[in-house]
């Protein structure tokens, strides 16, 4: 779906037909889903976070601005969520001294087949970084819509991109993982 489709299917939701809410997530939750686990490294908060924006898509549907930025809009939404979680997560500490993690440590990966490529770029890159390099590897987005989305210049999307690449082409070398 287009942004042309997009932004049809969000005036449709602001004119009442609910179905359409439909079509907009079957185009934009992957997108949601590569920004929220770039922020949180955590596929369940991620799916949470997934949940919560469009949710919020559909009752704040009135303070869309129609003919702007539909997938930016939605994009915005997903990373304040996502932010929003993260900053709670880092609050919070919990100790349960019969669990005995916490005294030899511990470390899960949350999806379900290890990924050596997805766990150099949880570990490899920032935010900024994974964001862009998973909405384009996981989303399939184009660089020009990355940028639109995150409302960054092209040029900075394309250098973060490269930029993060390399990092990963590092990460992989040093740890094993790159041939």
């Amino acid at each position: 779906m287009a942004n042309v489709q997009l932004e049809e299917s969000l005036q449709l939701l602001q004119s009442g037909n609910e179905d359409a809410i439909s079509a907009i997530y079957a185009e934009m939750n992957r997108p949601v889903f590569a920004v929220a686990f770039a922020i949180l490294k955590d596929e369940g908060l991620a799916q949470d976070v997934v949940q919560d924006t469009f949710i919020k898509v559909r009752s704040s549907i009135d303070s869309y601005t129609p003919d702007t930025n539909p997938s930016a809009w939605i994009i915005t939404i997903a990373r304040n969520f996502a932010l929003m979680e993260y900053r709670k997560r880092r609050r919070e500490v919990s100790f349960d001294p019969s669990n005995s993690d916490y005294a030899f440590g511990s470390y899960s990966i949350t999806f379900h087949e290890s990924n050596p490529v997805l766990d150099a770029a949880m570990n490899a890159l920032d935010q900024e970084e994974r964001e862009i390099v998973l909405l384009h590897v996981i989303s399939d987005y184009k660089h020009r819509e990355i940028a639109d989305s995150l409302n960054k210049p092209l040029g900075t999307v394309l250098w973060i991109y490269n930029k993060a690449i390399k990092k990963l082409k590092t990460y992989l070398e040093e740890h094993g993982g790159g041939k």
